[in-house]
């Protein structure tokens, strides 16, 4: 059991990396990496060195499924999602992380925001490799983990 920010996960997490904005876990029962967001808003800064920490894990330990919990967001940043979309997620296909699940924040305009900058990306030609991506939307970590 892992208590989390949000939940109460009914397997074991181990915490690696910790900062003022984010934590993230290991789930080597499910070879998946999972990054919380436990402030408000990640400075751009911030969200790359996480992100790029979670890089090197990834290839490390050839996981398998990155899971972003993004429940205590409440503010959305087009150029970090373009940045996590467009570098980081093609960057770790080529390292064959393919699956991807998302916990966004209850706020319906942060879901719309989220949709209409991934429908944009999408349209681009030079951006079809996001179409390799299976990524799916959950409510909590354990239905992440599960799926």
């Amino acid at each position: 059991m892992t208590t989390l920010l949000h939940e109460q996960v009914p397997f074991h997490l181990e915490e690696i990396y910790t900062s003022e904005f984010s934590r993230i876990y290991i789930s080597k029962e499910h070879n998946s990496l999972l990054c919380e967001a436990i402030n408000s808003y990640i400075p751009i800064k911030d969200f790359k060195e996480t992100f790029l920490y979670c890089s090197g894990i990834v290839e490390k330990q050839k996981i398998e499924k990155f899971i972003f919990d993004k429940r205590a967001l409440t503010s959305f940043h087009q150029p970090s999602m373009e940045w996590y979309f467009l570098v980081w997620k093609k960057e770790m296909l080529e390292l064959g992380l393919a699956f991807h699940r998302k916990i966004l924040p209850k706020e319906e305009w942060f879901r719309q925001c989220v949709h209409a900058c991934k429908t944009q990306m999408l349209a681009v030609k030079e951006h079809q490799f996001l179409e390799k991506i299976d990524l799916l939307y959950f409510d909590s970590i354990q239905e992440c983990l599960e799926n």
